[in-house]
């Protein structure tokens, strides 16, 4: 009967050893929209969880640093990854709230290191066309309009994932 007390008293110690491991710190910057509010789990040495919540954030542009920064922080072990292109205002309130919440745990040291850049592709598309428009936004879609209904083949390119440019965003 002491065995098994033993037992279970040694399995829940380390049980609870093991999730008091566990830290959770958050910290609120203001985004493009609104405030951020980004948490960051350590366990140990490790980074576990990054979730950031903006739900003013521009959708189709803060939103996608809302989507990819956190896991790209937790592959890197870092909090120094890159922003998100058009972005940037709320990829560097994420950083910066990823940045503020490892310091508050004492562990800048550990995730405020640099991250190493992949090379980028060398993959060549080509493409033709008698006019090329870059940018979508409303002066971009106007021109790729009219050489289209001129007859002219077109190639519209936009850095976003949604065309409308500034329109767009102050919708």
């Amino acid at each position: 009967m002491k065995k098994l007390f033993s037992t279970l008293l040694m399995t829940a110690l380390l049980c609870v050893g093991a999730s008091a491991n566990a830290e959770t710190y958050t910290s609120v910057q203001q985004g493009f929209g609104g405030e951020v509010s980004v948490s960051v789990t350590i366990e140990g040495d490790k980074m576990t969880d990054v979730t950031v919540v903006g739900e003013k954030e521009t959708i189709g542009v803060g939103s996608i640093a809302i989507e990819k920064l956190p896991g790209a922080m937790v592959n890197a072990q870092s909090v120094l990854v890159d922003g998100v292109t058009s972005a940037t205002v709320t990829s560097t309130a994420i950083l910066a709230g990823a940045k503020d919440c490892v310091e508050q745990a004492g562990m800048a040291d550990t995730f405020c290191v640099a991250v190493e850049k992949t090379a980028a592709s060398t993959e060549v598309k080509r493409y033709e066309a008698d006019v090329v428009v870059v940018g979508g936004g409303m002066s971009g879609m106007s021109a790729a309009l009219s050489a289209a209904n001129s007859g002219a083949s077109v190639f519209l390119m936009e850095k976003l994932p949604m065309t409308g440019g500034n329109a767009k965003s102050a919708a």
